[in-house]
């Protein structure tokens, strides 16, 4: 879809029961639809735009019903749409359909897989015996560290999508052992997403559990200052990545790629990231994976200078970035594993009720399985699990924002 496409604009204060449209309506934003093709606007529909305080909504095509005529701002342009309307599965929101209400699922449909939990602890404990033996213990250190990555990879394999969501729905952590950990996760997921070999995805693993293992050592008030860094405290913060590969090479003994991979992850894509300043294909793909998958965790975390983003927010960056910062086949595949909603992100729905994302569906990136945490309109019951990949009587209307989401969660 071209970025400067000329869509109406609808002021909402002009919407009357009954009006029909020749294409779905969004939100101003472009991407979250409001009301399907050839669809009435209902009243659930007027109540749900006086409540969120919407002020307008835009549509490709124009008003078929001529008992109703709206004022329509023509020729106008919205710029820059997200990028996330690029992937497949807006084709199959434009074309919802209403159907027999959703059906209760088995409630261990979400119950994540046994062992999941387990191995989560085990690792962050196991993880913060590295960081605090980080140079002082290298043959404990690497016993820890192969042992962590071993079960990490089975768990992965075994179970990808509900790890990543047990992660998600865990929310992430501001202590390196933590986010180690998360970001191991997310960077296995990824792996297995773009079927890489076994070896290489423990490779993966084991970069992802060690590439912030000098950051403790960096000052505080470098890594939680709002404000740009001095050429000082920035090259102070860039031999994080060079202590840490040297300690992964002299000391540990590990394979040299792993230690090119923490080396390399925060070199950008398109060039302009450290500490050598290299771009595309040049830099290690283990460092590529990392780099986005510990941008997506950071975006979710909670920082001393701002809070942290929704899913949808931080996924939003991801590709808005890819190409210049993230390698945009590594985002891909991350976006593949977590999902445009991940999990836990809390969502309006069409009904104007309210519901957590659970799990998000291989292939429909844009339907995933919601459990309704809010009852809106209708019979659709608080607790109810919905597949949208398997019914249409209800959509995603559009994410929270985290203001709107705190009086849910």
């Amino acid at each position: 879809m071209n970025n400067k496409t000329v869509v109406n604009t609808i002021k909402t204060r002009d919407l009357k029961l009954g009006m029909r449209f020749s294409s779905p309506v969004f939100f101003d934003d472009g991407t979250n639809m409001f009301l399907a093709e050839n669809r009435p606007v209902k009243q659930f529909h007027l109540d749900a735009i006086k409540q969120w305080k919407i002020q307008k909504l835009v549509t490709y095509g124009r008003l078929i019903d001529s008992n109703n005529k709206g004022d329509f701002t023509s020729d106008s342009r919205i710029d820059d749409v997200d990028e996330v309307e690029e992937l497949d599965g807006l084709e199959e929101l434009e074309e919802l359909q209403e159907v027999d209400g959703p059906q209760r699922l088995d409630s261990s449909f979400t119950e994540p897989l046994s062992g999941i939990s387990g191995c989560y602890d085990e690792a962050v404990s196991n993880m913060k015996k590295v960081f605090a033996a980080a140079g002082e213990n290298p043959n404990s250190v690497r016993a820890v560290v192969d042992s962590t990555a071993d079960t990490l990879f089975r768990t992965i394999r075994r179970d990808s999508s509900g790890f990543v969501s047990f992660i998600l729905n865990k929310g992430s952590s501001n202590k390196y052992p933590a986010s180690a950990v998360n970001i191991a996760v997310l960077a296995g997921a990824a792996a297995f997403a773009m079927d890489l070999p076994d070896r290489k995805i423990w490779l993966i693993i084991i970069a992802a559990l060690l590439h912030d293992i000098y950051m403790p050592s960096v000052p505080q008030e470098i890594t939680n200052k709002k404000g740009k860094l001095t050429s000082s405290e920035f090259e102070l913060l860039k031999m994080h990545t060079v202590r840490g590969a040297s300690y992964i090479t002299d000391t540990l003994l590990l394979p040299d790629d792993i230690a090119t991979a923490v080396l390399q992850h925060h070199e950008y894509y398109g060039g302009g990231g450290y500490p050598e300043g290299r771009s595309g294909s040049n830099i290690n793909l283990a460092a590529r994976i990392i780099s986005v998958c510990d941008a997506f965790e950071a975006m979710i975390s909670e920082k001393p200078y701002r809070n942290a983003l929704i899913g949808y927010e931080a996924v939003k960056s991801l590709l808005g970035k890819a190409g210049k910062q993230f390698d945009p086949e590594v985002v891909s595949c991350v976006v593949k594993s977590t999902g445009v909603y991940p999990s836990g992100t809390l969502v309006l729905m069409s009904n104007i009720s309210v519901a957590r994302v659970i799990e998000s569906e291989e292939d429909s990136f844009f339907l995933p399985v919601v459990k309704i945490v809010a009852k809106g309109h209708g019979d659709i019951e608080t607790g109810t699990v919905i597949k949208l990949r398997e019914q249409r009587s209800v959509f995603i209307v559009r994410p929270l924002s985290r203001e709107e989401a705190q009086k849910f969660a």
